[in-house]
């Protein structure tokens, strides 16, 4: 749309292609944080767009996709990195190419932040340009990108055995083997608009603190073990989470019979426990975090 001819076009999708390779340099504590990154993380972050040049520029197939690559976290008002490069120093396909990432950023649910709608983006580009991105490249990319269809499929969450055990590190739960609160908020981030589960069942546990003061820590976590155990065994095909301690989040498709949660959970009377259950309907009430239930 902007004029430019087939092998320019081709050296653009090749770059775009290959522009975050330098995060294979990056740790995945760092990649898969969830949370605000500090400064030394951050500045982790920011060495992957060298590191990609580094690993290309010197490759003759990939020299001139590396310069543009090179460039795509570089801003139109000179506060990008890593160069720090503004205005007309940037390369005219970079300018293309730093556009487009925003776009794609925006629109794609990430492990930090669902995506948000085409109109909510473009309008977003409209309000950085002449800050962040160009103001000529921004004006043709409201036109051309307000007609694309995005594939809702596409996410970054893990899926398989060996994904799941990469996000261990910041969304798994040591003792008991579960989900925790850091992986609970993500996806409920995202289900606000993929709306995958409908349900959000809440068990509170009770005098967990008399337990441990009475039987010992190890006494404790036994029982913690148990429960996650007990509600994993019964319902597998939900997403199981241990939150604040001693509580215990259930996500799932269709509600869960009172009756049955209560039958499966009698043995903690037996540990001197009591607890408290409620369910929150999701298409009723959205959350995006569970600090946003009363009772947390």
């Amino acid at each position: 749309a902007m004029h430019y001819d087939t092998q320019a076009c081709n050296l653009v999708y090749q770059a775009a292609i290959l522009h975050d390779i330098g995060k294979i340099a990056t740790p995945d504590s760092v990649l898969l944080n969830p949370q605000k990154l500090s400064d030394l993380e951050y500045r982790l972050i920011q060495e992957h767009v060298t590191m990609g040049y580094e690993l290309l520029h010197k490759i003759p197939l990939f020299a001139a996709a590396a310069k543009l690559m090179w460039q795509h976290h570089e801003r139109f008002d000179g506060s990008g990195y890593p160069q720090g490069l503004s205005g007309d120093a940037i390369e005219p396909l970079s300018r293309i190419m730093m556009v487009a990432d925003a776009f794609d950023a925006m629109t794609t649910s990430r492990i930090y932040k669902a995506r948000k709608e085409i109109p909510q983006a473009l309008e977003e580009l409209r309000q950085l340009s002449g800050i962040h991105f160009h103001p000529e490249v921004v004006d043709i990319a409201l036109q051309v990108l307000a007609q694309i269809r995005l594939d809702h499929s596409v996410n970054q969450l893990p899926i398989t055995a060996l994904e799941q055990e990469r996000f261990a590190y910041f969304y798994r739960d040591n003792l008991c083997g579960i989900f925790n609160k850091n992986y609970l908020d993500v996806v409920l981030s995202r289900n606000i608009h993929d709306r995958n589960y409908r349900y959000l069942h809440l068990l509170w546990l009770h005098h967990f603190s008399k337990l441990n003061h009475i039987e010992g820590w190890e006494r404790g976590d036994e029982v913690l073990k148990l429960t996650a155990a007990i509600l994993r065994k019964k319902w597998p095909k939900s997403m199981i989470f241990r939150i604040f301690g001693d509580d215990f989040v259930l996500l799932c498709r269709e509600a869960l019979p009172l009756d049955e949660l209560k039958a499966a959970l009698a043995i903690l009377h037996r540990k001197s426990l009591t607890y408290t259950y409620d369910t929150i309907d999701l298409l009723h009430r959205p959350i995006s975090n569970i600090l946003q239930v009363e009772g947390f």
